[in-house]
């Protein structure tokens, strides 16, 4: 369970191999169904590509931060009201492990999911234990901009600029 004060440390640091930010969900209520499997392969690969963090992350939990914009360094509510299928995380959760076993192997089992309110918003959080593999997709996966291959392995690529530049130091 993440609490505030965790979530503020948190949101003091830069994106990183561990650490996404999104300043909005992926999708709500008025999204039209052609337009959700593009929305969930888009969430997918951002919660694979965490995963499969680097070498100097090991042993190192991973975040989906929803609700915050680095570049702003503005706290976003998340919006739960206009997001139905997030209105039980306890079902959402199971939907989206069931997700990840259809596209991942090995089989991906264990993420947490929580709202925090922070300055009277609600933020979304993904929290992936330290994972002792890589994971690579098993079937194709389909985003808003691409469509990723089968043995797919996804990182955050701007992440490993950052890393291997010392920028994000």
């Amino acid at each position: 369970m993440i609490t505030k004060d965790q979530l503020k440390d948190l949101l003091k640091k830069n994106e990183s191999p561990v650490l996404e930010f999104k300043r909005e969900w992926y999708w709500n209520d008025s999204t039209s169904p052609s337009e959700m499997s593009d929305k969930w392969g888009e969430f997918l690969k951002d919660i694979i590509s965490l995963s499969n963090g680097y070498l100097g992350f090991v042993g190192v939990h991973r975040y989906l931060v929803i609700g915050f914009s680095e570049s702003t360094q503005e706290i976003h509510d998340v919006g739960i009201k206009k997001i139905k299928s997030l209105n039980s995380i306890k079902a959402f959760r199971k939907t989206l492990i069931q997700k990840l076993e259809g596209y991942t192997q090995p089989a991906f089992i264990s993420i947490d999911i929580e709202f925090v309110k922070l300055d009277e918003k609600e933020v979304l959080i993904f929290e992936i234990p330290s994972p002792g593999h890589i994971t690579e997709l098993k079937k194709e996966l389909k985003t808003k901009t691409r469509v990723l291959d089968a043995g797919t392995v996804i990182i955050i690529a701007h992440a490993l600029l950052h890393s291997t530049t010392g920028l994000n130091e």
